[in-house]
């Protein structure tokens, strides 16, 4: 998958690779290059569904997240 490409990118922000993407992924599941070589705990883990998979979209996943973090919140701290 490495390769080289020739020219210039454009000024701004990196481009979203693929690659980096499932990498992210990964480590925000917890899943290593080899657990995705098993086939057995790949296919076990790739049928528990998070919100993101189940198709809410980003509005949701950000309440969602927001009163997680609220319900958690202690003042005390």
């Amino acid at each position: 998958m490495e390769m080289e490409v020739t020219g210039k990118r454009p000024r701004g922000a990196p481009k979203k690779r693929w690659k980096d993407t499932v990498c992210k992924d990964m480590r925000e599941l917890g899943v290593t290059k080899d657990d995705a070589q098993d086939r057995d705990l790949w296919r076990r883990e790739a049928k528990q569904q998070t919100p993101r998979m189940r198709g809410t979209n980003a509005k949701e996943e950000k309440k969602l997240k927001a009163a997680a973090t609220k319900s958690n919140f202690d003042p005390s701290n």
